[in-house]
């Protein structure tokens, strides 16, 4: 019902309890998305002028809410007023893109971990901006990696 401040770790289970978690920029692009994601948590993204990682590949709009430095001082009330049908409709999109934020075995709910797939696709989305093509070719996509994705 409140807003919980901490400057200590904070358990797995209130993450899992919480409607939003605050993911503000650490040291280059943190974790706290990833772990928002991972335990179900609607990420308050504080970096709006940042690309985030997997930004060009996963839908960031229907998973996750974006705040500037002048949106603090209202947050409570603006999260208050966030219906529980959007809550709901952003807890759906991330636990469909939850995959994609987590490596190697995957989630003990068997949830696969797809971060390794999604780091590459975005690596082929650079490399097709950057050149305009990629070097296997001049028929090279990034299609087939996309489709492989959920």
């Amino acid at each position: 019902t409140g807003i919980l401040i901490s400057n200590a770790t904070i358990p797995h289970d209130v993450w899992t309890r919480a409607k939003f978690c605050l993911a503000p920029a650490g040291n280059g692009w943190g974790i706290r998305i990833g772990i928002s994601a991972i335990l179900n948590c609607v990420p308050l993204v504080a970096q709006p002028h940042v690309v985030q990682g997997f930004e060009d590949v996963l839908p960031f709009d229907a998973f996750s809410r974006t705040i500037g430095e002048g949106d603090i001082a209202a947050l409570p009330q603006a999260l208050r007023s966030v219906s529980a049908a959007e809550i709901a409709s952003k807890r759906r999109a991330l636990e469909a893109v939850r995959g994609a934020f987590l490596w190697l075995g995957g989630s003990a709910d068997g949830t696969p971990g797809l971060a390794y797939n999604y780091t590459l696709l975005a690596l082929c989305h650079r490399a097709m901006e950057l050149h305009g093509r990629l070097r296997a070719g001049p028929r090279a996509s990034c299609d087939g990696l996309a489709a492989r994705l959920p």
